[in-house]
């Protein structure tokens, strides 16, 4: 095998724990223009794989972001406040998500993302909307 090409949430399992012959490592996915509409750069370092990463050194690579989608319901539907409540729950206590103690992944969540193609579920632009008011009326 010359190459593997992963699609998952780091660190990988097997990465960390497995046994690797020498020279097998990260090869470098650099991030440019190509890549802006779908992907985000990341990188890769020793904390996450000691074992195959020097310490201080990075390997540059591309995430694939992580999107929650609804489906589009009518305003005022059963359904549509469904959605609405689990937007408001979650996204007013995503803080708590974020503190030690959860995955350290919740600390990536950026809920004013974009995907191009989409358009954001209207009761999750409201809290938003409603969260950078309050934001701005803080002195």
């Amino acid at each position: 095998m010359s190459a593997v090409v992963f699609i998952t949430s780091k660190p990988v399992d097997a990465f960390v724990r497995g046994r690797w012959e020498a020279g097998f490592k990260f090869l470098p996915v650099h991030y440019d223009r190509r890549f802006e509409d779908y992907y985000l750069p990341a990188t890769l370092d020793a904390i996450e794989y000691p074992n195959l990463i020097k310490q201080g050194e990075r390997v540059s690579t591309i995430a694939v972001p992580t999107a929650l989608v609804a489906f589009n319901w009518r305003p005022g539907s059963n359904r549509y406040q469904r959605v609405a409540r689990l937007v408001d729950h979650l996204f007013s206590r995503i803080d708590r998500l974020q503190a030690p103690g959860f995955d350290p992944k919740w600390r990536s969540i950026n809920l004013a993302a974009t995907i191009p193609g989409l358009t954001r579920f209207q009761a999750a632009q409201e809290w938003l909307h409603r969260k950078a008011h309050s934001a701005q009326a803080k002195p």
